[in-house]
């Protein structure tokens, strides 16, 4: 299918691991559908449903067996981009994804350059994660580390110190799909807020891509992302997740303001106090550090001066993300009523400061009362 455009960026929702019907692993389609045709139909009936415009079809090192299902979802209107599911040397599973129209010849060719045979068991190991990531980018594909939180196949899960250093600032990644209905990875508050010693020049794209094998699976919170885009094409895709803040969303940004107090919402509290300096920045980088990290605005909402509350961060739920302590030097402000969490609320507000999606997507994705 040709992808399609507007005037101007839009959001469109995707899903990037969606299995084809001849996939062969936990909860295969074959299990629930007679045949492809009914696997193919149902998936695509409830991608439309949901306002799917874009899937990603990643089997298990095959593209062979997504044939049928971009067929279909031409047919249906939606775009579909072929790829496949590496598996590196060190364990980590990756979604490489091609645009749409990629010669699937070309691709059982990347397999072989990612170190596998098209159409090998799941479980087999390929290059090193490094050279996958080099290799694929050369040709044109994105490269996501798959469910980074899950045991046994996570980047984030099994590993630690410099091996897990190198893979997160590889300047050839740039997107990690999370898995929200599963606890953290290790280090995953830190990774996605770039503290050292996984600072990188520009913030990770955090996206749900989980594994779906049944249309139901869609409706699920991890199933799809909300990307900015002006053409449902992989070069869109490749644009957004190299500009997270503005155009990478976990939940419609349609439906939630991502920024800013709700106007429809009165005023629940007022809370008042100061931020510590990061830990992460030696103290003659600390102010700066802060400043690129929140940016003050002001809060018309209310005229409460700042006072010294030093337990602030910890009441809020920011010093897990920002790595804060209590430090001589501070960086003031007064938060009021009640800020748009992503994808909840919670009752802070960035009327009076605000920060880049990459810095609070952590505690977006931590569970708390």
């Amino acid at each position: 299918m040709t992808s399609t455009s507007t005037p101007g960026a839009r959001w469109i929702r995707a899903a990037l691991q969606v299995n084809p019907y001849g996939y062969q692993g936990r909860d295969a389609p074959s299990d629930s559908f007679a045949s492809e045709a009914d696997y193919n139909a149902a998936l695509l009936a409830r991608c439309k449903d949901l306002g799917i415009e874009l899937i990603a079809i990643t089997d298990h090192w095959c593209v062979d067996t997504a044939r049928g299902l971009v067929d279909d979802a031409a047919a249906s209107g939606i775009v579909a981009l072929p790829g496949f599911e590496a598996n590196s040397s060190e364990g980590v599973h990756l979604l490489v994804i091609f645009e749409t129209g990629t010669d699937f010849a070309d691709i059982n060719a990347a397999i072989g350059v990612c170190g596998a045979t098209p159409g090998c068991a799941n479980g087999t190991a390929g290059a090193p994660f490094k050279d996958i990531l080099k290799a694929m980018a050369d040709r044109g594909s994105l490269v996501v580390p798959a469910h980074v939180n899950v045991p046994n196949a996570g980047m984030l899960m099994g590993r630690s110190g410099q091996p897990l250093v190198n893979m997160v600032t590889d300047p050839r990644l740039h997107a990690i799909a999370v898995m929200p209905s599963v606890d953290e990875g290790f280090d995953q508050a830190a990774i996605v807020a770039g503290r050292r010693p996984y600072d990188r020049p520009h913030p990770l794209a955090v996206i749900h891509a989980d594994d779906v094998s049944k249309p139901d699976t869609l409706d699920t919170e991890g199933a799809a992302t909300w990307f900015k885009v002006s053409f449902t094409r992989l070069e869109s895709l490749k644009l957004a997740v190299r500009t997270p803040t503005t155009r990478v969303a976990l939940e419609d940004p349609a439906a939630t303001p991502r920024w800013g107090w709700n106007p429809s919402e009165p005023p629940r509290q007022q809370i008042t106090g100061r931020l510590s300096t990061a830990s992460c920045a030696p103290a003659r980088r600390s102010g700066s550090w802060l400043k690129r990290s929140l940016r003050r605005r002001s809060d018309t909402r209310s005229n409460a001066r700042c006072r010294t509350h030093p337990s602030f961060a910890t009441q809020v739920g920011l010093s897990p993300i920002l790595g804060l302590r209590t430090s001589s030097d501070r960086l003031r402000f007064s938060v009021s009523t009640s800020w748009q969490r992503w994808p909840t609320t919670r009752p802070v507000s960035p009327g009076c400061w605000s920060a880049s999606p990459a810095q609070l997507v952590p505690i977006l994705n931590t569970k708390r009362s």
